[in-house]
């Protein structure tokens, strides 16, 4: 991260830290001062609404009242004349700050001081017409219902003390969702100045929310525009700071860059010209240590795969030691020229490794194209790495296989018989390490895997096709359905107790095989499936339905002679469909 760039980080960092400071302190300042104004107008309001109900009316209530009072003189009494004038008071009373005042009703004490009993409520005759049209209503407060104040401290605190009160802390109404703070006064006998009842109003807090939100929209406007001026201001201050640095800057990174000529042109005599000076001494020093450093780098490079220095987790071949090692989940993928013994005979020496080295510089780098790399030339034998996804692995013997059509062509062209190629692809942990003794190291790959893909490998010349892979490579292929492949069967190596199932992936083949192969590939799979089995006539009569289409199908021809050698001798009592081999 750049100078400039910390300073605009820490300006804005700043900035921020100042804008939500001054924001959030403003909003709770504006929320207390807010709330108390509410607090102050709810109980004005509840003490002037205490003397515009009709006491007469509510004196007619009161005296109705009874502790088994029936539904049917619930019904009398809020049809009745008084009981109307109370709602219509409590109404009018509402309907004066309908966006603020949601619920307005009027309480008697009873014999319990955590209990009162509703006389009236702005809603009930409302929600009582609603109801008898059949529409959905929540509870009800009618005439003469009980109702437990026990959670209202206030509540309680204006029936004993008859006085005004307003509870402290908004509550949330979960039917309207929205908070709401009730404001309680004594409705008192005019001539005796007794307590007849106890008026409620609930004042919501929508006009406040509303206020905060105003606000804090002003709020974060101010806070961008603080932003954005720290911004501009921290920019040019931080060109101001940096733009010699900057210069210093790029002449390192043309010399990173392998432009062993560029040198600082700075003059001051300030730190950043003293800082050129030096670099300058140094970049002499640095190019005559380069030289002679890329010479040895480059004569290495050709023998020793850097890539292990990378699973080593070390940054130089220096630091290799003997016995360094790691375990890791890799793809193995074996490579070999078919029948190189029976081909190099009829060589000299000098043609036979102008034929390899002519051979391996075309499909070396096709490896690492694929994100692979080489671990060893084996002869004419190539063994590679891929340490990531094993798509790659399969993506490189395909590559492989064409171009080695392109090199055939070009043999056919001098003359030159073509070549076959066989590779075998396993993926599974490995050992990458040091061995050797103190004077002579190598790097190398040790582990059951390895042996299996050469196994795998080696399974290509007796099944007469390009490309196998295992089924544990095939399961852990990241995009499997890009590739055209065939199960070809179940074996059990040399040298291993387990059966492995393996597949030929044909994508790479010309035109006409890759077409009769993927074609007949649902038909060969299910030939395969009877054969596992041991239905050997069902698979029979499919691989020979396969073979007399295309006789060159080597697989078929293959398994055509096993049925007919099992057909023979009969299945073994312990048949599995394992194909057991008896040679590499």
């Amino acid at each position: 991260m750049n100078l400039r760039i910390k300073i605009l980080i820490g300006s804005l960092i700043l900035a921020l830290i100042v804008s939500v400071s001054l924001a959030y302190t403003s909003f709770k300042i504006l929320q207390n001062e807010l709330y108390e104004e509410y607090r102050d107008r709810l109980i004005h309001t509840s003490d002037l609404g205490s003397k515009l109900i009709d006491q007469d009316s509510l004196h007619y209530l009161i005296s109705n009242l009874s502790p088994e009072i029936s539904d049917e003189s619930v019904d009398k009494i809020q049809n009745s004349k008084e009981f109307k004038e109370v709602y219509e008071a409590l109404n009018s009373l509402r309907n004066s700050k309908p966006n603020l005042i949601q619920y307005v009703y009027v309480w008697v004490k009873t014999d319990n001081p955590e209990e009162v009993i509703y006389l009236a409520d702005a809603d009930a005759l409302r929600l009582l017409e609603k109801k008898a049209k059949g529409e959905a209503v929540g509870d009800i407060s009618t005439y003469g219902s009980k109702y437990s104040i026990a959670p209202f401290p206030e509540a309680r605190k204006t029936f004993e003390l008859n006085t005004s009160l307003v509870e402290k802390e908004y509550r949330l109404d979960a039917e309207f969702n929205t908070y709401s703070i009730s404001g309680y006064s004594p409705i008192r006998d005019k001539k005796t100045g007794e307590q007849i009842a106890v008026l409620g109003i609930d004042m919501t807090d929508t006009n406040i929310r509303e206020a905060l939100k105003k606000s804090t929209l002003v709020s974060a406007i101010i806070g961008i525009i603080t932003v954005i001026i720290t911004s501009v201001s921290s920019l040019l201050l931080g060109n101001l700071f940096v733009k010699p640095i900057l210069e210093l800057n790029k002449v390192v990174l043309q010399f990173g860059a392998k432009d062993f000529s560029a040198r600082s042109t700075i003059e001051s005599s300030d730190e950043v010209g003293l800082l050129s000076n030096n670099f300058n001494n140094m970049a002499e020093t640095i190019v005559d240590y380069d030289i002679k450093i890329n010479e040895l780098l480059n004569s290495m490079r050709r023998f020793v795969p850097f890539e292990f220095l990378n699973f080593l987790d070390k940054k130089s071949i220096t630091e290799i030691s003997l016995g360094d090692q790691v375990n890791q989940e890799m793809t193995v993928f074996f490579s070999d020229i078919r029948s190189f013994t029976k081909l190099s005979e009829s060589m000299t020496p000098h043609q036979t490794f102008n034929f390899i080295n002519s051979y391996l510089k075309r499909m070396g780098p096709l490896i690492r194209e694929n994100k692979g790399f080489i671990d060893k030339y084996i002869g004419d034998s190539i063994m590679a790495i891929f340490p990531t996804d094993p798509d790659y692995a399969l993506l490189a013997g395909i590559h492989i296989k064409k171009e080695l059509i392109l090199y055939n062509q070009q043999r056919t062209s001098y003359g030159y018989k073509p070549i076959g190629i066989g590779v075998g692809i396993h993926t599974g942990n490995l050992m990458l390490g040091t061995i050797g003794e103190s004077q002579r190291m190598d790097t190398t790959v040790i582990a059951d895997s390895v042996n299996l893909a050469s196994r795998v490998e080696g399974l290509t010349k007796f099944y007469g096709v390009t490309t196998l892979i295992t089924e544990t490579t095939k399961s852990k292929l990241k995009n499997a359905s890009q590739f055209n492949m065939r199960f070809i069967g179940l074996v059990q190596v040399v040298g291993k107790e387990e059966s492995v199932g393996i597949y030929e992936v044909f994508d790479g083949d010309d035109e006409k095989n890759f077409e009769f192969k993927k074609r007949i590939t649902p038909q060969f799979e299910e030939a395969m499936q009877y054969y596992i089995e041991g239905k050997l006539k069902d698979s029979h009569r499919l691989f020979k339905e396969i073979y007399l289409e295309n006789i060159l199908d080597k697989p078929s021809e293959v398994y055509l002679r096993k049925i007919k050698y099992l057909s023979k001798h009969g299945l073994p009592a312990d048949w599995n469909g394992v194909d057991k081999m008896m040679s590499k």
